[in-house]
């Protein structure tokens, strides 16, 4: 279970992560002109959740107990919020593509669009959905996973057997012999 949890956050945010960088969406204007737009420029929104989620999941590994659970649970809302924003997005692109437009034709807002041609996904948007989802279920794996394991402390003595060459050090130490 715990390896469950960390291969579906960690590959799963990391995925969604690069995944962002790839062209999501292809336009073409009326004008002929065609442009590019990556998925961290058309949905800067999802972009920063996704990497607060990925924070999440690093402050999880280093915390223990009540705290852990808090952060996996941080982990889980983050990258759920993610897809659901680029599920909201991926349905009408042309939302996401209105900065570029205006950048393109010099016409802002929804007037920019009655330039706007054609737009072609790439599918990359709906790989960064998948495993923003894989994230999210990796989250609430973690909440479920085994208890963390107690750990001793280093600086308690040892009371171990003679087998062990420490406790025959630390026999030593209080002045008892180890052989006898």
């Amino acid at each position: 279970m715990k390896a469950a949890h960390h291969l579906l956050s960690l590959g799963g945010l990391g995925v969604a992560l690069i995944a962002f960088t790839l062209t999501w969406w292809e336009g073409f204007l009326t004008t002929g002109t065609s442009f590019a737009l990556s998925g961290g420029e058309g949905e800067p929104f999802a972009w920063s959740l996704t990497l607060a989620a990925g924070a999440s999941y690093t402050a999880a590994l280093l915390l223990r107990r009540l705290t852990k659970r808090v952060a996996l649970g941080l982990q889980t809302l983050l990258a759920g919020g993610a897809a659901g924003a680029l599920l909201a997005v991926s349905s009408f692109p042309a939302a996401a593509v209105q900065e570029v437009l205006a950048t393109a034709t010099g016409i802002s807002g929804p007037a920019a669009l009655e330039g706007l041609d054609t737009i072609l996904a790439t599918g990359s948007e709906g790989l960064a959905i998948a495993a923003l989802f894989a994230g999210a279920l990796g989250g609430v794996l973690g909440q479920f996973g085994g208890r963390d394991t107690p750990r001793g402390d280093r600086f308690s003595p040892r009371h171990s057997g003679s087998d062990d060459s420490l406790g025959a050090w630390d026999s030593l130490s209080d002045g008892r012999d180890p052989t006898a």
